[in-house]
């Protein structure tokens, strides 16, 4: 009985050893040779389990560095791809900035179309009255280098240089007030300056500089804007945000169709707020356009000259510089109306300038 037991003992070690390999043989029919098949059956079963196990860590092993080169290849796809759309990220913004000068530059240049415009009717009447006036000259000197001047000719000529030189002084003067008009409107327009002025006076000077657009077409601009709305803002902003939104009008508002009307009006709300509207008779809306309107580079007009910019220039100058909110309301056929609200005294602070008037291209209008 001795022998049989150490040999069981023995045996039982190597199992708790995980020594597999040697089988466990007792040549007894009793207790202790069932014991010891009992042993054995549980040496193959583990001995099965650890080949198993091994060949499972194996396998998990080779599919963990299998998963380490396809992560490292992704990291390393994700990395270029992050390049790759940094420099695509960055050739936007370049584009943004150009495309936002170039709207500066636009309405400067609309700017300049209005006073050769509207300078062109005094400095024509002056111009006029003064050949007519050196005509009357050159006729006086001959008459009296013949010794031939009467008495007649001489009140003729004093009498048409009176009301010549009154209706010169006249035209001059006019055109030296939209000189300084339109210095007003330009000093604005190129920089962020923040001052107080007057609503409806600055209404009626931006639209001296947006009159070419309008003048000699059947598009026809109502300005009704009450007096004494003194604000203390950024004048060129906002005359960047009224010119676009009237151009907006102009151009998707009035497409296809060869007349319309664009009503500007202001009034101040119970909140303090100036209402300020820009409403049209235009062809409208659809509930699409009118979702993504105020979205960067969104527009109606792919590949046909709109840039997508100059809705989202309006919205982030309104929310932004200006302090205030933007609304439109809209339906096919039935026209549309830009909705401004703004405080009459401009946030202070650290505003943006325009040239920063769009969100980074990141967060990703006239339309």
């Amino acid at each position: 009985m001795v022998r049989p037991i150490e040999y069981l003992k023995r045996a039982s070690g190597r199992l708790a050893r995980q020594a597999l390999d040697e089988p466990i043989h007792l040549q007894r029919s009793d207790e202790l040779g069932q014991l010891a098949q009992s042993m054995e059956a549980t040496r193959v079963a583990l001995a099965r389990a650890f080949s198993e196990l091994t060949a499972s860590q194996q396998a998990l092993r080779e599919h963990a560095g299998g998963l380490e080169l396809r992560v490292a290849e992704r990291t390393r796809e994700l990395e270029e791809s992050n390049l790759h759309l940094s420099e695509v990220i960055n050739n936007l913004s370049r584009a943004q900035s150009e495309l936002i000068e170039a709207d500066r530059l636009a309405s400067l240049g609309r700017m300049v179309a209005g006073i050769a415009h509207e300078l062109n009717t005094p400095l024509g009447s002056s111009l006029t009255m003064v050949s007519t006036l050196l005509d009357h000259h050159r006729s006086l000197s001959r008459a009296v280098g013949q010794a031939a001047l009467r008495r007649s000719q001489l009140d003729e000529f004093l009498a048409t240089l009176g009301e010549g030189l009154h209706i010169a002084e006249r035209n001059v003067n006019r055109a030296v007030e939209m000189v300084d008009k339109f210095r007003q409107v330009a000093v604005d327009q190129t920089s962020e300056q923040r001052r107080r002025f007057d609503l409806a006076v600055f209404m009626a000077e931006l639209q001296l500089t947006l009159s070419p657009n309008f003048k000699r077409s059947a598009y026809t601009v109502h300005v009704a804007i009450p007096p004494d709305l003194i604000f203390d803002s950024y004048p060129g902003p906002l005359g960047q945000v009224i010119s676009n939104l009237e151009l907006n009008a102009l151009v998707h508002g009035f497409d296809g169709r060869s007349s319309g009307n664009i009503w500007l009006s202001a009034a101040l709300a119970d909140d303090g707020m100036v209402r300020i509207s820009v409403r049209d008779d235009g062809v409208g809306m659809s509930a699409t356009v009118r979702e993504h309107i105020f979205d960067p580079f969104f527009t109606t007009r792919l590949g046909r000259g709109g840039s997508g910019l100059g809705l989202a220039i309006v919205y982030n100058i309104v929310t932004g510089m200006l302090g205030g909110r933007i609304s439109v309301n809209s339906q096919p056929e039935q026209g549309a109306e830009f909705v401004l609200e703004l405080p009459l005294h401009a946030p202070t602070g650290d505003a943006p300038t325009r040239s920063e008037a769009l969100p980074p291209l990141s967060q990703t209008s006239d339309c």
